[in-house]
């Protein structure tokens, strides 16, 4: 019986890790919980699947729990934790992971593997920070006959002062699953300067 909510959860999610994912934060903390010695990566505790990862079949391996006790009991300390810290089994990711930004909660997804979020669970709160770390630089690029066209997103946005405009953007923009298009070209980089600085350094004379 204690069990069953948390398999329910399992069943049901969409094995995402965007904020409407529910189940997500069940998975997390029974992957925590069940690969040796903390491991984040699934693919990476070999000892814990019955047919270890084959690159010949990468969509259908790894599979099958070498020892499904082990991973009953591994859910069952899962379990525990969330709900000693008392968070729901179903709460949608973005209702309980998250950084503040002048009192503003920005809900933030990802999980253990891609868009890796370094945010504590916290009791009661979710899985937050209070240095508001996360991801730090994503950029994809692509090309086409101009050039190279670069998308990028800065989770923690530009600046660290809450006073800056760009205090809280980007960190916005990724919650919504926005990009930043760099400019490539010097028209587009003169476009979209905010400010230019001249740095002069003074060499020491040499004494020889």
């Amino acid at each position: 019986m204690r069990l069953e909510e948390a398999c329910r959860v399992l069943s049901n999610w969409d094995r995402r890790d965007d904020l409407s994912s529910v189940g997500a934060q069940v998975f997390r903390e029974f992957i925590r919980e069940v690969t040796p010695r903390g491991a984040e990566d699934p693919t990476d505790a070999t000892s814990l699947w019955r047919k270890p990862f084959d690159p010949v079949h990468p969509l259908h391996t790894p599979s099958g729990l070498s020892d499904p006790s082990a991973a009953l009991l591994a859910l069952d300390r899962a379990v525990t934790r969330l709900r000693e810290a008392e968070i729901p089994l179903d709460a949608p990711l973005g209702k309980i992971q998250f950084v503040v930004r002048n009192g503003e909660r920005i809900p933030i997804y990802g999980g253990l593997a891609f868009s890796n979020v370094k945010l504590k669970l916290v009791p009661r709160v979710g899985y937050t920070d209070p240095a508001a770390s996360s991801n730090s630089y994503i950029q994809i690029v692509s090309f086409d006959e101009h050039g190279p066209i670069a998308d990028a997103i800065l989770v923690n946005s530009q600046s660290s002062n809450p006073g800056s405009p760009f205090y809280s953007d980007q960190t916005w923009m990724y919650s919504r699953k926005q990009w930043v298009r760099l400019p490539f070209e010097s028209g587009d980089i003169d476009a979209q300067a905010i400010e230019r600085s001249t740095l002069r350094v003074t060499l020491p004379k040499s004494s020889h």
